[in-house]
């Protein structure tokens, strides 16, 4: 009996909707990974003559769209999309069918690696030799706790990238309580999509990404959303569009950004608008929309006198306007959006009042409609202000929480872990002096109020000293040497900071290591993925290796634990009980017993 099916045999995966097929594929509308029952071999992975079929989630983007993974012989050689996984559909996108390129990348690290040459930088060789784990996880814990001991722990953090799932970021929140650093975990997400998040946070209050009803929306007005190159869930929305373009009525487009590219091109009006400035257009469209009385009066409200209107330049007593669904509409009118104009919106945008104007009409009478967006508008300094903007217009016309518009994702109900960490705090845990430290990177300090993470801020902030120095650092699924702004910052400060790198491969920032601890690729890995919110329905899947690890690499779940485990004190108890991420999923999946499903989604 394998590893999987050793899980398996203890719950039952896909208990109270259709089974989305194997073992591994998703739940549509029943609340995902419901629990894990007697596995079937058959369904982990179909013996077909000399190949076997194994289900696990892509991640070659964010999507997670589910796959099949053909192996014969023990060498993957085919990847297509899961019929069972409702994002996939059986489809899946040029990416996800070149994952083997990524399993098979000959470039790939082979084990732990240890630096020899002591100089960092561009043009200098690292110097790598192969080290058993255990020497490298050795060395790592040796400086950890090390640190500790000298009461200098908040000097340690953590940096990710896209996280995926319990199995991976779910053990990152204990790791800092527990270590005792505020660095426990810095995420990439203000060099991703954080502007976006922050203004549907400070608008609606959901402090996540959106859902979106489009099979059944009329009309889509996409700021900045690369719904046909990148917009997550790609291959999921390449197969919407289809749909909505062919259904009657045809759903109505019309996209802007600052370039051609394929979603503008395929769109039935594209306007190229001056970059930054998208929170200009939504303001004098909702200017259009309210002064022509095309706001949707069932969510928004009315004027108390059927004789008031808005009128451009004049206020209104707040007391006039009823307001219903919405708070601060007449506050917003005073304040901002009577002056806010087409034609004064074209001296900024550069886009013409005049389509301006149509498009706010559009916008205004189609029912339903929506109003997208994602880094077009919000990558930039006033990127919050533009998203909040945008998103205000799903209010005015009415597609909050209704058919054909935009809602919440909901989760999966993930069970606890096997221990609780807060019975393994030590008095440094407690009450040690890294509590007065604030983040090296400033967020959710005065100077980035709004922010959970500014991964950016990390490189020039160490380089400053202030608020302190990093002594060590460990990275994962990140490379801020290659994707961070002003990148050169990165290689000055990563030249004086201890490096762990995590990466299958010798990127940019790996390329600065002190010590290298290899992840497995994604078809190597037992994992959970719980989905990015796209339709609402709650959703989680697991990832089954499709092939042993090919070369000397583990887990990076797995590597924590390693890690905490030879951490002095409780610390080292805690993770000791944690004992691997296989049976952190066991656990987390009990969830799934007492919410199996049936959450209310409709």
């Amino acid at each position: 009996m394998n590893v999987f099916q050793t899980l398996m045999s203890r719950r039952r995966f896909l208990k109270t909707s259709a089974a989305a097929g194997a073992t591994g594929a998703a739940v549509a509308g029943a609340g995902g990974l419901t629990g894990l029952a007697p596995a079937r071999p058959a369904h982990a992975q179909a013996a077909r003559g000399q190949t076997t079929v194994t289900k696990n989630i892509c991640a070659q983007c964010p999507a997670r769209c589910g796959i099949d993974v053909y192996t014969t012989n023990g060498r993957v050689h085919a990847i297509y999309g899961d019929t069972g996984n409702p994002i996939a559909n059986g489809k899946l996108c040029p990416k996800g069918h070149l994952g083997t390129y990524f399993l098979y990348d000959a470039d790939r690290f082979k084990g732990p690696m240890r630096r020899t040459n002591p100089r960092k930088g561009r043009n200098e060789d690292p110097g790598f030799v192969p080290i058993s784990w255990d020497e490298a996880l050795d060395i790592v814990a040796q400086r950890l706790n090390d640190l500790r001991d000298r009461g200098e722990s908040h000097r340690f953090a953590h940096f990710y990238g896209r996280g995926w799932g319990a199995s991976d970021a779910g053990l990152y929140g204990d790791w800092g309580k527990l270590y005792g650093t505020p660095n426990s975990a810095i995420g990439h997400a203000s060099m991703c999509a954080e502007g976006s998040k922050r203004a549907k946070q400070m608008t609606d209050g959901n402090d996540s990404y959106n859902s979106y009803d489009y099979r059944n929306t009329n009309y889509i007005l996409n700021f900045g959303a690369s719904f046909l190159e990148a917009f997550r869930p790609y291959n999921y929305l390449m197969q919407v569009w289809g749909h909505m373009r062919s259904k009657s009525p045809k759903t109505r487009v019309t996209t802007i950004d600052v370039r051609m590219n394929p979603t503008m091109a395929a769109s039935d009006r594209a306007l190229y608008i001056k970059p930054g400035t998208d929170g200009a257009m939504a303001l004098a469209i909702a200017h259009v929309i309210l002064t022509e009385g095309l706001w949707d009066r069932e969510f928004v409200g009315d004027f108390r006198d059927p004789g008031m209107r808005f009128r451009t330049g004049q206020t209104i007593s707040q007391f006039a306007f009823e307001e219903k669904w919405v708070h601060g509409l007449t506050e917003w009118w005073n304040e901002e959006l009577k002056d806010r104009t087409p034609e004064w919106a074209e001296s900024v945008t550069t886009i013409s009042a005049r389509d301006i104007v149509r498009v706010a009409r559009e916008f205004g009478t189609t029912r339903p409609a929506m109003a997208i967006m994602e880094r077009g508008p919000t990558a930039h300094t006033n990127g919050t202000y533009n998203g909040m903007a945008i998103h205000a217009l799903n209010a005015l016309v009415g597609s909050m929480f209704a058919e054909g518009g935009m809602f919440y994702q909901m989760g999966t109900p993930y069970g606890g872990l096997p221990v609780n960490a807060d019975d393994y705090l030590d008095d440094w845990a407690k009450n040690g002096d890294w509590k007065k430290h604030p983040r090296i990177d400033k967020a959710r300090t005065p100077e980035w109020p709004m922010t959970s993470h500014m991964m950016q801020e990390a490189g020039p902030n160490h380089l400053k000293g202030d608020p302190y120095k990093l002594d060590t650092a460990m990275f994962f699924y990140t490379n801020p040497i290659w994707t961070a702004p002003n990148p050169q910052v990165w290689e000055e400060a990563l030249k004086d900071v201890f490096v762990i790198d995590t990466s299958p491969f010798p990127g940019e920032t790996a390329m600065y290591a002190d010590i290298v601890l290899p992840d497995h690729t994604y078809l190597e890995r037992l994992q959970d993925s719980p989905t990015y919110p796209f339709e609402g329905w709650p959703m989680a899947a697991l990832r089954v290796p499709a092939v042993d690890p090919i070369y000397d690499t583990k887990h990076f779940g797995d590597t924590l634990i390693e890690i905490g485990k030879r951490i002095k004190g409780p610390m080292g108890e805690y993770y000791k009980a944690l004992d691997s991420v296989e049976n952190v999923l066991r656990h987390r999946a009990k969830g799934f017993e007492a919410n199996p499903g049936d959450n209310g989604v409709n």
